[in-house]
């Protein structure tokens, strides 16, 4: 947040182009922007959705019979 804060507050005090259109301009950040969010989004989907699909649950079932096995106790909290 501080860092896009900073980099509007550069980008609404930067000096006037001169005569060319200035390829900062705020429609194109924007724009450009919103894309970058979106490819995150999709991209942090993906990898959770392919972790997610490992198939982890056989191994939590081995160290689950294992602990109880060896009469471990869990002493602690979970959040």
């Amino acid at each position: 947040m501080v860092a896009l804060a900073l980099f509007a507050i550069l980008l609404a005090r930067r000096p006037a182009g001169g005569g060319r259109r200035s390829p900062t301009r705020p429609a194109r950040i924007a724009t450009l922007g919103a894309l970058v969010a979106v490819v995150t989004v999709v991209f942090g989907a993906g990898v959770h959705a392919s972790y997610s699909a490992q198939g982890s649950s056989g191994y939590r079932e081995a160290l689950a019979r294992h602990l109880t096995a060896s009469g471990a106790v869990f002493y602690g909290a979970y959040w």
